[in-house]
């Protein structure tokens, strides 16, 4: 919190010591998931992931759900509902 630089997730997520683990990711950010760092080694660690509808097109959330599924079979992924703040990011919170 509060780091100036970054911190990617495969740094601490898999060193979480908790029995089930979920990631909150926008849909921009869940179509990116892929091309994390190190993201076969943080996609096997997930337990469940939570995606929020910004800006995805349903297609393509349904072939990285496949992708996915290739690397973790185990993973359960829920679409959560439109919601009537999908243009805000914390992204553009910061102003990065």
């Amino acid at each position: 919190m509060g780091l100036k630089g970054k911190n990617p997730t495969i740094k601490w997520f898999p060193k979480t010591k908790v029995l089930k683990k979920g990631l909150l990711l926008g849909d921009d950010n869940f179509l990116n998931l892929i091309n994390w760092k190190e993201s076969k080694t943080l996609i096997s660690s997930i337990n469940q992931i939570y995606v929020v509808p910004r800006i995805g097109i349903p297609v393509q959330i349904d072939k990285m759900r496949e992708k996915l599924w290739d690397i973790n079979p185990k993973l359960k992924i829920k679409i959560l509902p439109s919601h009537k703040y999908q243009g805000i990011s914390s992204t553009k919170i910061r102003g990065d």
